[in-house]
């Protein structure tokens, strides 16, 4: 990984601690579950990366799904999606 991209990493924080403390502020008890898949195809490196989030008073526990190339890289944008439902859901 490159210095400067790091840095950009760095710059961006950390949505999956972030996602955690939503989470408990939120009242939702259970902590969100992240269930990786990586797959291999020719000249192709992927993951899926599915993001559970338990139910609270508010609403029923739900459920994202991302696709990328890094798990690292895609488990930030995962939580970033399951930031963008909850803010959906309680909008």
């Amino acid at each position: 990984m490159s210095t400067g991209r790091l840095a950009f990493d760095q710059e961006m924080g950390d949505f999956v601690e972030l996602l955690q403390d939503c989470t408990r502020i939120l009242g939702i008890v259970k902590e969100p579950y992240y269930k990786t898949v990586v797959y291999h195809e020719p000249d192709t490196l992927g993951c899926l990366i599915t993001t559970y989030i338990g139910p609270s008073i508010h609403h029923l526990g739900f459920c994202t799904t991302t696709l990328g190339h890094d798990p690292n890289l895609t488990k930030q944008t995962a939580a970033r999606n399951a930031l963008r439902r909850l803010c959906h859901i309680y909008e």
